[in-house]
């Protein structure tokens, strides 16, 4: 079965998380198994699309906190999980992303979308995704 079949029969999808917790650093899981800092650096371990989504979900996650630190809320855990599937049509590419955000604490379910409202608006990551950036390729040789 070559590419083009398999893409029509069942695309691929990648799921990420990142769990950002006061005072805390970033945790990450794929695929639900979790990742450490020796992990991420095994390039077996994730394919680029994974980092992608996983550079989504813990921008996302920060800016969540970021979120919460202009209302002069407390902070509060802050799961986020990303989902990204692969466009059924060429070129290569992610051709849908979600974005699930839970948070912990006393945080209702109307501050929980505001608050969501405002991390899209700060997500670096995100908004350049959006954005449709230029990217330039450049090739070169070493002697």
């Amino acid at each position: 079965m070559n590419d083009a079949e398999t893409n029509s029969v069942s695309l691929k999808r990648w799921v990420v998380s990142a769990t950002a917790m006061p005072k805390q650093p970033l945790m990450f899981s794929c695929g639900g198994r979790p990742l450490t800092r020796g992990v991420i650096g095994e390039p077996d371990n994730l394919s680029p699309v994974e980092y992608l989504l996983v550079s989504i979900a813990g921008c996302f996650a920060l800016s969540c906190f970021g979120a919460l630190r202009n209302r002069q809320a407390p902070p509060t855990p802050v799961e986020v999980t990303v989902t990204g599937e692969k466009a059924p049509d060429g070129p290569s590419r992610v051709g849908w992303i979600a974005l699930s955000v839970v948070f912990g604490g006393a945080t209702s379910q109307e501050e929980a979308s505001v608050i969501a409202q405002e991390a899209k608006h700060l997500c670096t990551v995100t908004n350049t995704i959006l954005g449709e950036p230029t990217i330039e390729v450049s090739a070169t040789t070493r002697s």
